[in-house]
């Protein structure tokens, strides 16, 4: 049986991992080594915006892209290198 609400929140965990990793290697790269763990409001700030460039992304897919059914035609149309990029 499929289950799109876990395949959902999967999906959903796994882009917050990437958003934490790719806030503490950016915070790491530009301000220095450790900076991210000792500035956890910035990590956070950074998780924010890239949750919130993830919502708006999806939201626009699905009002261009009508003729998609479900999450996985979602989420397989997402180039997460557009997400990523810093």
């Amino acid at each position: 049986m499929y289950d799109e609400d876990a395949q959902a929140g999967e999906a959903a965990s796994q882009y917050t991992d990437q958003f934490v990793d790719s806030a503490v290697l950016k915070l790491d790269s530009v301000f220095g080594n450790g900076y991210a763990k000792e500035n956890p409001a910035l990590v956070a700030a950074y998780i924010t915006a890239s949750s919130t460039n993830l919502s708006t992304f999806i939201q626009s897919a699905l009002a261009m892209a009508p003729q998609m059914d479900g999450w996985e035609d979602m989420l397989n149309a997402i180039d997460e290198d557009d997400l990523t990029e810093n």
